[in-house]
């Protein structure tokens, strides 16, 4: 690729996919690694905000009356749902 050192590996990687049909040329095998890249920024951006917004709201409504083991219990239920999720959108 003139001008873009991908390295070895990753020049190897683009020329299987271009053989195997996936893609038409290098570009298109570039093109998508970069969307696959900005959608996973993305969702990370958007899973910090929810989690930002989340925290506020529980600054807002602390909620005194639930059980330290059952705050954190819930804060790693959510996690992992949202982990969850997150895996499946990419």
């Amino acid at each position: 690729m003139p001008g873009l050192d991908l390295g070895p590996k990753f020049e190897e990687f683009i020329r299987k996919q271009v053989r195997s049909g996936r893609f038409a040329d290098a570009g298109a095998v570039i093109r998508a690694g970069l969307s696959l890249l900005e959608r996973h920024d993305c969702s990370n951006a958007d899973h910090a905000r929810a989690l930002k917004a989340s925290i506020n709201a529980a600054f807002d409504d602390p909620a005194p009356d639930l059980a330290m083991d059952e705050v954190f219990e819930s804060l790693e239920t959510r996690h992992a749902q949202a982990s969850m999720a997150a895996v499946r959108g990419a």
